[in-house]
């Protein structure tokens, strides 16, 4: 070869990266679209369907799947407003580990005070019941009993001060964890 001559190039190896973006099909571009969509639809009703805290919309349980929700005990005092809401119960049980662990809420059932929920979280204070009280008769209006574990620690120490809860906030907090 001489000096003069070059090696052949092929015409689209010349062209701008920005003119050959332009000229891919707009039909391409559809059925990318489409299957994004289709991809992102796909991991939220998977998300849905493995359900990690126990808020999906779906409502499906398989044993060795997803039956126990390992991950919710961490997040219980942003789930248990949103479970008030969502179950509406006549009757709830408030306090520490001790009521969380020793009561079922199912055994009022067939009683004036069911349906019943257990809505304790572990390490809960006077003053956060308090606040916790107020957020729950915001967000459901069949609240007719509530009962209060009073611990002897509860009254030694002044607990923190509480701001205050609205029912927004309840969904705002689990909101996040639909696609979690």
């Amino acid at each position: 070869m001489s000096e003069t001559q070059s090696l052949p190039v092929a015409p689209h190896a010349t062209a701008p990266f920005a003119a050959v973006i332009g000229s891919l099909s707009p039909c391409y571009l559809h059925w990318f679209a489409a299957a994004m969509a289709l991809w992102a639809g796909l991991a939220v009703v998977f998300i849905w369907i493995i359900d990690p805290y126990g808020v999906s919309p779906i409502r499906i349980e398989v044993t060795g799947v997803n039956r126990l929700k390992p991950a919710r005990i961490d997040i219980d005092r942003l789930i248990k407003p949103y479970e008030v809401w969502r179950y509406q119960p006549r009757t709830i049980f408030l306090g520490t580990s001790r009521i969380h662990q020793s009561i079922d809420p199912k055994v009022l059932d067939g009683t004036t005070f069911a349906p019943a929920y257990n809505a304790s979280i572990p390490a809960n204070t006077l003053s956060e019941n308090a606040a916790t009280i107020e957020q729950f008769f915001s967000l459901d209006p069949n609240l007719k009993y509530v009962f209060i574990e009073a611990w002897i620690y509860n009254f030694m120490l002044p607990g923190p001060d509480e701001t205050e809860r609205t029912a927004l906030s309840a969904f705002e907090n689990v909101m996040p964890l639909n696609l979690a």
